[in-house]
């Protein structure tokens, strides 16, 4: 009787997750079609992954054991530096968080403790207070090169929304401190 107790919640974690793996790449690649298929003339064509790809190369890898499919909300922060030809990403819920660079030649390297989004911009998204991201955009958005940060938030639940959006990178020198380098 143990070993059949045993035998069936082992098929039913494993059943959960594969389900919850398939839930998280059909929200990622909704994410890419639904946000960042909007603004693909802004992205260059040498781009060689898409976000969904480094999302699910992250998930695999098991760098996003953190998200709960159940009532929660995941935040996303990415941004691809065409200069350099670097991805950046941070990803959070109230679980946990993921901080990552991708560079093709070297592969992920992972810094939790690193800014690469500013504390103010990373709480705006938390907020997802766009009305203060659009004027913070207006103000402070003049850094050159431009670079565009995609944000999105995932709300789980009995039926998942997402949302997106995709605004310049902004910086107030008397407010922000420097983020790491691009």
């Amino acid at each position: 009787m143990k070993i059949y107790i045993l035998l069936v919640s082992i098929i039913m974690m494993l059943g959960s997750y594969s389900s919850s793996a398939q839930d998280f790449k059909q929200l990622s690649q909704q994410l890419e079609n639904k946000c960042t298929g909007l603004f693909k003339s802004t992205r260059s064509k040498s781009c060689l992954f898409t976000f969904h790809n480094l999302r699910s190369k992250l998930y695999a890898a098991g760098k996003l054991d953190f998200i709960n499919n159940n009532q929660d909300t995941l935040y996303i922060l990415e941004s691809y530096d065409i200069q350099g030809g670097s991805y950046r990403g941070r990803m959070w819920n109230r679980n946990g968080l993921v901080q990552y660079r991708y560079d093709y030649d070297s592969g992920f390297t992972f810094n939790n403790y690193k800014k690469m989004f500013t504390d103010y911009t990373i709480e705006l998204i938390q907020k997802w207070d766009i009305v203060s991201i659009r004027e913070e955009e207006q103000l402070y958005s003049n850094i050159i090169p431009v670079f565009f940060i995609y944000s999105s938030r995932i709300i789980f639940g009995n039926k998942p929304r997402t949302d997106c959006l995709r605004f310049k990178e902004f910086f107030n020198s008397k407010r922000d401190h420097i983020p790491y380098p691009n």
